[in-house]
Parts: structure tokens; sequence; C-alpha cells
């Protein structure tokens, strides 16, 4: 169980828990494709997806000023060239259109999710520190200013600016440190629990689960102090 009384600084994960509410984002993807009439098959999605973000993770592709909408093309035109590789999805992977329908959709969807997250943080907002500790590809700053967050974050860790990325537990004792706090008043919210909790937990923080859906199945689940279902339920948690 989360001890309140000790917490002074939440640490926050971006990606799955504030832009989509715990539904990873592959399968926000997969689901944009098939809302389209993609047929891709799920396992080939997969590794489409994996290969999308191993490329701009290690590719200094992305640029500071490029907003979610851009970094979405990016991702979906990468997928689509691993897709086409296959041999087996040409009718999609050459139609120019479908990518572009598939960034501006899942960014709306973004944009929905985020605005509900807005109340949330508003809740927390001026109770507790917030400090956004992510693996992010040098944009995050003009993708929270995009969606209207910046004002929420005292300050921001980002793995392409610290070269420290999850699963490495130091990125979130960067996150304590920025605060100034020691990792046993920080407390971690995010969606993954392989990226966020376990090593939260490793740090010498807290940890709230914001259980992930549309991933990898977690079965060993003892390094959540707690575990919520949505984001709004921070403020339930801790009595706001």
């Amino acid at each position: 169980m989360i001890h309140k009384n000790a917490i002074k600084t939440l640490l926050i994960d971006y990606g799955g828990t504030i832009d989509s509410d715990g539904v990873h984002w592959c399968a926000v993807l997969k689901n944009m494709y098939d809302e389209l009439l993609i047929e891709i098959n799920n396992e080939d999605f997969k590794l489409a997806y994996i290969h999308a973000e191993r490329t701009l993770a290690t590719n200094p592709t992305v640029k500071p000023e490029h907003n979610f909408y851009d970094l979405l093309r990016m991702k979906v035109n990468l997928q689509m060239e691993y897709l086409n590789k296959t041999n087996r999805y040409e009718k999609y992977t050459q139609n120019k259109d479908l990518a572009e329908q598939i960034a501006q959709g899942c960014y709306d969807f973004a944009r929905r999710t985020t605005k509900q997250a807005k109340y949330t943080l508003d809740k927390l907002y001026g109770k507790f520190p917030m400090i956004l500790v992510s693996n992010f590809y040098g944009n995050i700053k003009t993708v929270l200013h995009d969606f209207g967050l910046t004002k929420y974050f005292a300050n921001i860790v980002e793995s392409a600016t610290v070269g420290v990325r999850k699963p490495d537990p130091k990125i979130w004792m960067l996150g304590a440190k920025a605060a100034d706090v020691d990792p046993k008043n920080c407390l971690v919210v995010g969606d993954s629990y392989d990226k966020d909790i376990a090593p939260g937990k490793l740090a010498g923080c807290q940890t709230l689960w914001l259980e992930n859906k549309g991933w990898n199945n977690v079965t060993n689940r003892e390094m959540a102090d707690q575990i919520i279902k949505s984001f709004q339920d921070v403020c339930v948690l801790l009595d706001f």
C-alpha cells in the first residue's frame, strides 16, 4: 500500500499514461488500422511497431520542434515501410493517404485523452510538485505545449536529453533529484510495469501502476504498491 503522508512529489510518465490513459500505443495504433479496414496480422503489426520505436529511439530523426502529429506520421511511415517488406500488405503500404489518416486519427485520440487528463492534473496542480519522466525523442516540450500541458510540470526528465532510458532505474532517480526530494518521498505513476513500476521501485520510490491495456500480460505485480484503472484515479487515491 502507498504511504500517502510520505509523498512529497509525483514522478509521472507521459506516453501511455497521460496521452492514452493506460492503453498501450501499439493497441491505439492497431485500433486505428482496424477502423480504416487495414487488415494486418497482429504479430506482424507488433513487429512493425517495435521496429518504428527502435528506429526513432536510435536515430536523430525527431527534431525538438516536431509535435505529436509529426511524430505519429514518422512512426506510421516506418511501420508501413516494415510491413511492405513482408510482401503481404502492398495494397495498404503503397497508399500514402492511409498513413496520413492513421496519424491524424491517433493524434485526435491523444488530444481527446490529454484533455481529459488535464482535469486530473488541475486537481493535483499546487498540491504536489509534478516531474515528468519519459522515454521520448527530444521533442517532449513541443508535445506538451501543443496539448496545453506545460504548466503542470515543475521539471522534465526526458530520455533523449538526459541520456538514460527506461527501464534503467537511474532515470527515476534523476526525477527525484530534479525535485530535490528523496526517492522514498516520490510516487511514480506510470502505465508500464516493466519500464515505470519495477525500475521506479528499484530506485526507491513508491509506485502507482495505471494497469496497461493492450500489451503483454503481467503476472508478477509485487513491485506495484497500488494499482489503478484510469489516470483520474490518482486523485481518488490521494483524496483529491
